[in-house]
């Protein structure tokens, strides 16, 4: 079973940043986007709902959880870099 926090320990050991950091409030987008990323992983391996999801990145309201998904399966499509990111992601994980 896959966990949260493995997935935001994978996450930001992938991108090179903490887990505090990759928490943390900023919009700069060497951090939002692993966060999307986060986001998006937790909603793909983890029966978690949004809202729940939302609440371990330390967010309000889900609404942002539904973006990062939507906006990370779009970006997949047309960023081939972003795409072999998730899919390392995804295969240590499963391991």
């Amino acid at each position: 079973m896959i966990l949260v926090a493995d997935i935001q320990r994978a996450v930001a050991e992938h991108y090179g940043m903490g887990v505090d950091t990759l928490l943390s409030p900023t919009r700069r987008r060497k951090v939002a986007r692993p966060r999307q990323v986060a986001m998006a992983l937790c909603r793909e391996h983890t029966a978690r709902s949004q809202s729940d999801i939302a609440t371990r990145f330390g967010l309000t309201n889900h609404a942002t959880v539904i973006h990062a998904v939507k906006r990370i399966n779009a970006l997949r499509l047309v960023d081939a870099e972003l795409d072999q990111d998730v899919r390392l992601i995804s295969e240590r994980l499963a391991a």
